[in-house]
């Protein structure tokens, strides 16, 4: 497949949640050509430069260039981003995608200071994004029914815009096994009531997150890309019924060389005394944080490895680590894929065939037909089908439904697929691991301490109240997770997960 990369001769822009090119050669095709096209507002107009190859500074050459060597990575642009236009919640934006112009509008906005995180989605195809904006950048996500792209900041004002293969992702290091072959037929026709989850008392899990040399040169703002991962596993909660949020309790650099293994950082950020990153569980002790995690700039295998509990108890507070590559936070969801595995939920039925006898439910969905799978399911039986399936922001739930299908299976039936049962049930016992323990030392460039207090607001994505600016909120009055068609270490007690 063809990959473009600051393409000679033609006239690249990048508005903050999508593609704009007037490139005559080299142009990416996602399908979508013949969607009505959207008028334009000059002010919903949010970047500011086209950039050239000239435009860029040598550390953020360096950094595309870093990033769009990745195999999953088709297509890359570059620009510059006015973020400002976004402060404040501003209704919509319309977004030049190659032939096609779409407009997204707000879902909803939540503020962290000056930091915020603005969702929206198109009304027509149920399309999605998100930015997570930190320090003036963002990182985030844009979900097209058949095509994903990855924002990710390059310093000096400049953002990539990747277009990402899924099935190109680094997967598992688990192979499929015949008997979970032979018997998916039968769960693919079967079809789910809605029901709606309560949503009180929800239990919070405080995480710690380390990052390494290695991970920051990766990006021009790794703290930008690592708290659009933990709002990107909050949304994906709250789309599948889960009653759980997870919080960026503290973030830290540490002076750690990785190992070019995501198993083998895993295994030395777990351990307790064998030299390397020691330190990690005092501080960890010190932030009273329920789950640990480390990122890392490369791994010659998986995109990552985490410890994966088989029961739920309070014994199991040593089986709370991973280690992630930063290049796979957004991608295919795989850092949420990762605090699933620590939160107890298992991979789906093609890839992990082994029956769980106190949780058998707890397994990840994938439909070969509608061409997608949920978090902890990967690509597997899609791609030995010659099919290329998304990862939806959703964990198996069969009482919920997505493009009219169900997304799980019930328990009492033959290959039961409900992660969201299984995180509802271990959620309380995670969260509390760890008593939460005030921080209030920061060390610029190498601790952050993350706010805990926010505002927020929701909306119904209306496009007739659309006037593009920052006019008072309004009450939510559909369902704004922008996604299209919702009804509704190794030890005794742990494994270990490469993903």
């Amino acid at each position: 497949m063809r990959r473009a990369y600051l393409s000679a001769g033609c006239i690249i822009g990048v508005a903050l949640t999508g593609l704009l090119s007037s490139c005559d050669d080299g142009r990416l095709d996602d399908g979508y050509s013949s969607m009505p096209l959207v008028e334009r507002a000059p002010e919903s107009q949010i970047f500011t430069t086209i950039v050239s190859d000239a435009d860029m500074s040598d550390g953020a050459r360096r950094i595309v260039e870093r990033q769009s060597k990745r195999p999953e990575v088709i297509e890359t642009r570059i620009a510059r981003f006015d973020l400002s236009l976004l402060r404040n919640g501003r209704r919509s934006i319309r977004i030049p995608l190659t032939n096609t112009t779409m407009a997204f509008h707000r879902t909803s906005y939540r503020q962290r200071g000056r930091d915020f995180v603005w969702r929206g989605r198109h009304v027509g195809d149920g399309s999605t994004m998100f930015l997570t904006v930190v320090d003036d950048d963002a990182a985030g996500m844009i979900e097209r029914p058949h095509a994903r792209y990855l924002i990710r900041p390059l310093g000096d004002g400049l953002h990539a815009i990747h277009r990402i293969e899924n099935a190109r992702v680094p997967g598992c290091g688990l192979a499929a096994s015949a008997s979970g072959v032979e018997a998916f037929a039968a769960m693919r026709d079967r079809r789910r009531t809605t029901v709606d989850a309560s949503k009180e008392d929800i239990p919070n899990v405080d995480v710690l997150v380390f990052y390494n040399e290695s991970a920051e040169t990766s990006s021009g703002n790794i703290i930008a890309e690592i708290q659009a991962a933990f709002d990107d596993a909050n949304q994906i909660y709250e789309n599948s019924g889960i009653d759980l949020q997870v919080t960026l309790r503290h973030v830290e650099k540490i002076d750690y060389q990785e190992a070019f293994s995501v198993e083998t950082d895993w295994l030395r950020l777990r351990a307790t005394d064998d030299g390397f990153i020691d330190q990690v569980h005092d501080i960890r002790n010190d932030v009273g944080a329920d789950l640990v995690a480390l990122i890392v700039g490369n791994s010659v295998e998986y995109c990552g490895y985490a410890d994966l509990p088989v029961t739920v108890s309070p014994a199991n507070d040593p089986y709370a680590f991973s280690a992630t590559t930063a290049y796979c936070l957004l991608e295919s969801h795989i850092f949420t894929h990762e605090l699933g595995h620590k939160l107890t939920a298992a991979h789906d039925w093609y890839v992990n065939p082994f029956l769980n006898a106190v949780y058998p439910y707890n397994h990840g969905f994938v439909n070969v037909f509608g061409r997608w799978h949920t978090v902890m399911a990967y690509p597997t039986e899609c791609i030995n089908a010659g099919v290329e399936c998304a990862s939806i922001p959703y964990f198996s739930n069969p009482n919920l439904s997505y493009d009219g299908t169900p997304l799980g299976v019930a328990e009492d039936q033959e290959f039961p697929a409900d992660n969201t049962k299984m995180l509802n049930t271990s959620a309380p016992t995670i969260a509390n691991y760890r008593a939460s323990v005030p921080t209030t030392t920061t060390m610029p460039t190498t601790t952050t301490t993350i706010p805990t207090t926010t505002t927020s607001t929701t909306d119904d994505g209306d496009a007739a109240d659309d006037d593009g600016g920052g006019d008072p909120f309004e009450p939510d009055d559909d369902d704004d997770d922008g996604n299209r068609g919702l009804t509704g270490t190794p030890g005794e007690n742990s494994g270990g997960c490469g993903c």
